[in-house]
């Protein structure tokens, strides 16, 4: 399968009181129609750069990215780059611009010049997708956090992106706000063959993804499925990075017991586990 995204020997810096401040180096990875991507990295990483990069927000400094065939260039690609790839910001207010919710998903629409006759039931459709279309008239600001997020989701979606990037889309939600984005992504992915890439710092939420990047000051350090980055635990050192909650709880478990340990990823997988080593 040809890939959506490639990105190659990717680099970016900036330039601050005449210096060059380094901040992505020599990153190279493929993101394939319909993959589900985890980005992670502590703070520092560019995790956020490497997001503004995929969307044409930022350009690099040298290397490529392609988007479906799309060069991202200064100026030239970036309405096409930002027609196949979708971003979801970490704060819902900084990216609803109207007053009502049907109205926010409608001014992307009239930016793309759809007509008239095609955008109600795109509003509609994209809402029900998320879940808000029983709010579609109510007010944005009174909006809990979680359902802002949805609606800037039914925003990005309208517009039938090949790719939506989530950066750290979850991170200022409440509990019932991140289940809410987090079941999203999974829909999307699932059910609508949707690329998703979630930049998070959440190791919980790195768990439904396909596949995980991950980055430490700036450098692309390993590539793999969840239980692959979560059973080496030379990489999570180097990456100052920790293990989901009950990956950590049964890794205890077994160091206590004198048991080998088994890489579980949730709930179910640790009470399998912990059936198997009680014998039923």
């Amino acid at each position: 399968m040809q890939s959506l995204i490639d990105a190659s020997n990717l680099c970016f810096s900036y330039s601050r009181e005449g210096k060059n401040i380094d901040i992505l180096h020599d990153l190279n990875f493929s993101v394939k129609q319909g993959d589900f991507i985890a980005i992670v990295g502590h703070n520092g990483s560019g995790k956020s750069t490497l997001a503004k990069l995929l969307n044409a927000i930022f350009v690099p400094t040298s290397g490529t990215i392609i988007v479906d065939g799309v060069c991202v260039e200064d100026g030239q690609t970036v309405f096409e780059v930002r027609k196949k790839i979708g971003m979801v910001f970490q704060n819902p207010d900084n990216q609803l611009v109207a007053t009502l919710v049907d109205e926010d998903v409608a001014f992307a629409l009239e930016n793309l010049c759809v007509p008239t006759s095609e955008i109600g039931k795109t509003i509609d459709d994209t809402l029900k997708m998320v879940g808000m279309y029983e709010s579609k008239k109510s007010v944005v600001s009174k909006l809990s956090g979680g359902q802002k997020q949805r609606v800037a989701i039914a925003g990005i979606l309208a517009m039938k992106p090949k790719c939506i990037v989530f950066d750290e889309s979850t991170s200022m939600l409440d509990p019932i706000g991140r289940k809410e984005v987090l079941d999203i992504m999974k829909k999307l992915n699932c059910e609508n063959k949707a690329t998703v890439i979630n930049i998070t710092h959440y190791m919980e939420e790195v768990v439904l993804a396909d596949r995980v990047i991950v980055l430490k000051d700036g450098r692309f350090l390993k590539e793999g499925t969840p239980r692959d980055i979560f059973s080496d635990k030379e990489v999570l050192n180097k990456a100052n990075l920790s293990v989901p909650q009950v990956t950590d709880f049964f890794n205890l478990l077994c160091d206590q017991c004198n048991i080998d340990d088994k890489t579980v990823l949730d709930v179910d997988e640790c009470v399998d586990a912990l059936s198997d080593l009680l014998g039923g």
